[in-house]
């Protein structure tokens, strides 16, 4: 991790990358190629940062269009450049674009997996989609990531796993594929009727087998339930730890704690979260 921080500070693009690596088969050739590396990353990040900039004074100006062709212009000539893709995530989102702003914001995240801002704004873009256990993985990794508030989350709490709950679907997904009849015949009324008693016994066998896979099938939903209910709790006292802490909050924070309530239904705190982030920042929800 400490290695993968270097890198991604010190060595943003594949040509600085190759000039480290360099400097380890032939030395001589090394200064050389620093000096055109570190000109040519001044340079990529001056043009980065004045494109950043401009899409940030167009989208104050709600020019979202003009700044949306600003901000691909940047991520077109530099693909690593999170703040652009979640810069570019937001402005589809808010054009209701939803799958585009989660593809945007996934690449932000490959970027920088580090951006604590992309898990913030990913929580929210998969709620827009109805994908609500992503969205809490997203919005407990904001947590997990947060200079402030990295210290409430307790990493090895088994509730917060959601790699268990993952594992408990992929097995509810392979018995539901085993809950489809091999012979879809056996549904036919003149084939249940049929005198052959070796038919008969075949269909009650198959029957059997399919009640079987159905009762396994309805206990693991049950299961998998159990746990996501669990999970979502768990975050939500996460949240309420630091809310009712004396660590300063922004409205980032309550925005998050709004859609993680409101996930599982806590609609009353959800509202006085949404309503706190809209009193610290109104600017943000005109």
């Amino acid at each position: 991790q400490a290695l993968y921080l270097t890198l991604s500070v010190h060595l943003k693009t594949t040509k600085q990358l190759l000039t480290a690596i360099i400097y380890h088969v032939d030395k001589e050739k090394f200064e050389e190629l620093r000096i055109l590396g570190i000109n040519s990353l001044e340079k990529d990040n001056k043009e980065g940062l004045d494109r950043i900039a401009l899409a940030k004074k167009l989208m104050a100006e709600f020019k979202a269009d003009e700044a949306r062709q600003v901000l691909e212009a940047e991520v077109k000539h530099c693909f690593d450049n999170s703040e652009a893709w979640v810069l570019l995530g937001r402005i589809h989102s808010e054009m209701d674009n939803d799958e585009l702003a989660a593809e945007c914001l996934k690449n932000g995240k490959t970027a920088d997996p580090y951006n604590v801002y992309c898990y913030h704004a990913l929580g929210i873009s998969c709620t827009n989609c109805f994908e609500e256990f992503e969205a809490m993985e997203y919005i407990l990794e904001y947590l997990k990531l947060h200079p402030n508030y990295s210290k409430f989350v307790d990493v090895n709490d088994p509730l917060l796993n959601s790699k268990l709950i993952s594992e408990e679907s992929k097995k509810q997904n392979e018995l539901f594929s085993k809950l489809t009849f091999q012979n879809n015949d056996m549904f036919n009324n003149d084939f249940y009727d049929h005198e052959d008693p070796n038919v008969q016994k075949m269909f009650t066998e198959n029957y059997n087998q399919q009640q079987f896979y159905d009762n396994q099938y309805f206990e693991a939903r049950h299961k998998i339930d159990e746990m996501r209910n669990n999970y979502y709790n768990q975050v939500i006292k996460v949240f309420n730890s630091i809310s009712e802490s004396n660590i300063q909050k922004d409205s980032d924070f309550y925005l998050a704690y709004g859609i993680a309530s409101f996930i599982p239904n806590m609609n009353e705190v959800s509202i006085n979260a949404f309503r706190k982030a809209v009193e610290i920042n109104p600017n943000d929800y005109n």
